[in-house]
């Protein structure tokens, strides 16, 4: 990321830091915020080329390869808004007292979303928005997730660091292998 954007350390040194960088789809621009809900794009130089605040965000905005998408998570929350509508959030997930928030993933297109709750995995389709399906692993809960390029497999780790691989489009498990074994 240095490499291809010296700028990044620039962003790192200065005093309000801007983290969660995401290479934007162009592949060459910079997605970045700032706590308090500011997003900036940044070109190759460390150039703002574009920019908006997401009012009301106290955590460190998530936003997706596109840029059309941004979320904000936290131990009381997950909120993710569309950038034409910053007001109303298309989905706020609490978890439960029995349950967890967290490990959030955006699909390398910016078409789908990921996150874990309550020990499984829920994945959204951005456009048109809507639950694709809830996901969970056989004996433990899951970790951690991640979504391809394209949005079609979710891969997701349980506690035991067994992995199990998901086609979205059939909603079927394709493929698992064990967590690591203690000799």
């Amino acid at each position: 990321l240095y490499r291809k954007f010296p700028c990044r350390r620039t962003l790192v040194d200065a005093s309000v830091t801007q983290r969660n960088a995401r290479l934007a789809d162009d592949g060459r621009s910079l997605w970045t915020g700032e706590p308090g809900g500011m997003v900036w794009k940044l070109d190759e130089r460390g150039v703002g080329i574009d920019a908006f605040k997401v009012e009301g965000m106290v955590a460190m905005p998530l936003v997706s390869p596109t840029g059309d998408v941004v979320a904000s998570t936290g131990p009381e929350s997950l909120r993710v808004w569309r950038r034409d509508n910053l007001k109303t959030p298309l989905i706020e997930l609490k978890p439960i007292a029995s349950g967890e928030l967290g490990g959030f993933h955006y699909s390398g297109d910016g078409s789908r979303i990921a996150v874990l709750v309550e020990g499984g995995a829920a994945v959204w389709s951005i456009d048109p928005f809507g639950e694709i399906g809830r996901f969970r692993g056989d004996e433990a809960p899951l970790s951690a997730v991640a979504l391809s390029n394209s949005g079609e497999l979710l891969a997701a780790r349980d506690r035991t660091g067994a992995l199990r691989v998901w086609d979205l489009t059939s909603e079927k498990l394709i493929n698992q292998a064990s967590g690591p074994t203690q000799a």
